[in-house]
Order: structure tokens, then C-alpha cells, then sequence
């Protein structure tokens, strides 16, 4: 038996085939036939959510001084 978690692509637990169209599994769990062996296993998607934040300068059209993220006019 062959386990895998929090692979990037679904892996096959029987013979650790890799299905390189994982992606195209759109349920977030299921059960599946590998293409290599034939035998059928359970899967599941684990999402993680990162998030970005930055700040717009209400002047960006004149000339500023960046350091410390600030927006300071020069």
C-alpha cells in the first residue's frame, strides 16, 4: 500500500501512479479507477487560501520616497 497526503497531484495508493490531470477531478472528494492498475480508491482536495495586500498612493503621478513602505512625497 502506498499513502500519500498533500501531494500535488491525486496518487494512486495501490501502485503510486500520479495523475498528472488531477485538475480535472472538480468534486472536492470521490472515488476513482487508477489508469495503471484498475483498482479503485478514494480521494479528497485539500485548498489553502493566501492572500496579498498592498496600498495604492493617491499622488503615484509625482515622484515619492519608497522606503518603509511609505508614500512619502519627495
Amino acid at each position: 500500500m502506498v499513502e500519500h497526503e498533500y501531494t500535488k497531484e491525486i496518487v494512486c495508493p495501490h501502485c503510486g501512479h500520479e495523475f498528472s490531470d488531477s485538475w480535472e477531478y472538480d468534486e472536492e472528494s470521490g472515488e476513482i479507477e487508477c489508469y495503471e492498475c484498475g483498482l479503485k480508491f478514494n480521494y479528497s482536495r485539500n485548498v489553502s487560501v493566501d492572500y496579498s495586500t498592498w496600498f495604492e498612493c493617491p499622488d503615484v503621478e509625482k515622484e515619492h520616497d519608497w522606503g518603509e513602505w511609505s508614500c512619502r512625497l519627495i
